[in-house]
């Protein structure tokens, strides 16, 4: 009779039955640490982008902030209504400027200005310029049309400018393509739904979307020759106080978009700043 050897034998049902079990306990476990990794690493990312708004935003808010006040008194406006709005008045950054050397006549509409290259090009027949006092960071008239520029670098503007409201040396000639002075309007946009603020609050300065997810901002205001403690609330100040605004406080606030990671929350990051007013004098 045939007799089968014992390494022929295969496996028992309760064998497969117990090898079944231990490999579905380990591939459990195996599994539950990927998706805990899973979420650890989408959470990680969504900190990520928190951190990248909420230092876009302070870039932003800081550089503004900085040249505040450029040739404008007061630098900052009146019309904040709170403490996470502030509205920058300055002078457009990148339009043509010329300061007043030499002036050519008594009635000081025409003038001799540096640098004087490249004038009729920069500041061509036509173009709006405003003339401003650096001292005293104001405006001298109102918007000129110049009538003459040439490469010597005269430069003659109409109408006539007339006193108190005349150029004097050192004054500065600026080539204006829009309102001057320009006011930044920061906020907070928690409503258009086109920009997706509806699901991560945007931070707007003026109608653009500078960073989405900016949950908050803040000022605290600190006041030249003033002997007080800063001011958290703008609409308090008065317009004497507004023209000591020499400094400020900035904290931005950045958070998900919604609840992730292990805890299932909402995460938020915070940043703090202290600037400077460049232009203060």
């Amino acid at each position: 009779m045939y007799s089968q050897r014992r390494d022929q034998y295969g496996f028992s049902l309760v064998e497969l039955l117990v090898v079944m079990v231990i490999f579905g306990i380990f591939s459990g476990a195996v599994y539950s640490l990927y998706i805990t990794h899973l979420k650890t690493a989408y959470s990680r990312d969504e900190v990520i982008d928190v951190q990248q708004n909420v230092r876009i935003a302070m870039d932003r808010l800081s550089r503004d902030i900085r040249m505040a006040g450029l040739f404008v008194t007061p630098p900052v406006t009146k019309t904040m209504s709170n403490y996470s709005t502030i509205s920058i008045r300055t002078t457009p950054i990148d339009m043509t400027r010329v300061t007043i050397s030499q002036l050519l006549s008594e009635q000081s509409e025409k003038f001799v200005v540096t640098p004087a290259a490249n004038l009729p090009v920069n500041m061509p027949v036509g173009t709006a310029a405003v003339v401003l006092r650096p001292t005293t960071k104001t405006q001298i008239g109102g918007v000129f049309s110049v009538i003459s520029s040439t490469t010597a670098g005269h430069l003659a503007v109409s109408p006539l400018p007339t006193y108190p409201n005349v150029p004097v040396l050192g004054d500065m000639v600026l080539k204006v393509a829009t309102t001057f002075p320009v006011t930044i309007r920061y906020r907070i946009d928690r409503t258009d739904t086109s920009l997706g603020c509806d699901l991560s609050p945007c931070l707007m300065r003026n109608s653009d979307v500078i960073a989405q997810g900016i949950n908050n901002i803040r000022f605290t205001y600190y006041l030249s020759g003033v002997n007080t403690d800063p001011k958290t609330d703008a609409s308090v100040l008065s317009d004497d106080d507004v023209k000591k605004i020499s400094a400020l406080r900035v904290t931005v606030t950045g958070m998900t978009t919604k609840k992730s990671g292990t805890d299932n929350s909402i995460k938020t990051r915070e940043l703090v700043t202290f600037v400077k007013l460049r232009n203060y004098r």
